[in-house]
Order: C-alpha cells, then structure tokens, then sequence
C-alpha cells in the first residue's frame, strides 16, 4: 500500500466512529458542531485522497462513485445547516439530515465494497459466479437497509435537534 492509501484508510477509520457519534448524539449541541466539522472534513479528505488514489493508480475506480457523492453532499450538508442558522427556516434541517446522513451511509458502503475486493484479491472470495452475486446481494441489502434506518430514525434524530434557530 502506498502512503496515499494509508492516509485515506487512516482517515476513514477516524470518520467511521466519528460519524456515528455525530449521527446519535444530540443536535445543535457545541459538541455536535464541533464533532461535525471534524467528520466533514474527514470525510472530504476521504473523497479527495480516494480521488487521488484513482489518479496516481491511472485508472478510474468504481469507488470515485463514492468520492463523488460525498463531494457534493457534504458541501450540501453544510449549505443546509448553514441555510438553517442564518434564516431559522427549519426545512432546511432535513436537507442537512439527508446529506449527512447518506454521506456516512456512502462510509459503510465503501467499507463493505472495499472489504469483499480485499478478499477477493487475498483469494478468499471469488467475485465470479456465486460469489458475484453475495457481493451485489450485499450491496442492495446494505444501501436498503441504510435508506430504511435514514428514514425510520428521522423523526427521533430531529426531534433531538436543539439549535439556536427555529
């Protein structure tokens, strides 16, 4: 593995637990702002050295789909909170939700795609025949069961909210 790869697994495995806690804990709260900010910009660090990643290995990968993602939806996220502070318009807390949310989701995802390739690459997993479809069974699984807890746990996650706007 190359420096570039560590650092972007170093900083993942600082977003994962990171952004749980961010995702449970109250909201509004100094601390959730403060552990917000720190997991945005790791996970913008995560995108932009999975991006670098594809460039320095000269061939695209289908984790810059990833990297995509988490590009425009953390800045949305932000926009939308910050949408929320400066006008107390309280739709904009769902925005920020969504984003933020679906950003720790792409987290998983990732983690789970690039746990299948590692073994797949060890031998252990062959991604042909059967073991190609537990791959792809696994990721549908994993993006439904992730839009099921996104959706269930809204309105207890924004009820938790206790921002100075609104």
């Amino acid at each position: 593995m190359t420096v570039l790869m560590w650092l972007h697994t170093l900083l993942a495995a600082i977003a994962l637990p990171l952004g749980f806690t961010v995702l449970w804990r109250p909201k509004g709260t100094r601390a959730h702002r403060f552990s917000g900010w720190l997991f945005a910009t790791l996970m913008l660090a995560v995108a932009i050295t999975g991006v670098a990643i594809s460039v320095e290995q000269g061939r695209p990968s289908p984790f810059l789909v990833f990297s995509a993602i988490t590009l425009l939806g953390v800045p949305a996220g932000l926009f939308a909170i910050w949408k929320l502070v400066a006008t107390g318009d309280r739709s904009w807390l769902e925005g920020h939700y969504y984003a933020m949310s679906w950003a720790y989701g792409g987290l998983l995802l990732a983690l789970t795609s690039q746990a299948f390739l590692t073994a797949a690459k060890a031998g252990a997993l062959r991604l042909e025949g059967a073991g190609g479809w537990l791959f792809l069974a696994t990721l549908v699984a994993a993006n439904i069961l992730a839009w099921r807890t996104i959706e269930r746990s809204k309105p207890g996650v924004l009820a938790r909210y206790r921002g100075r706007a609104g």
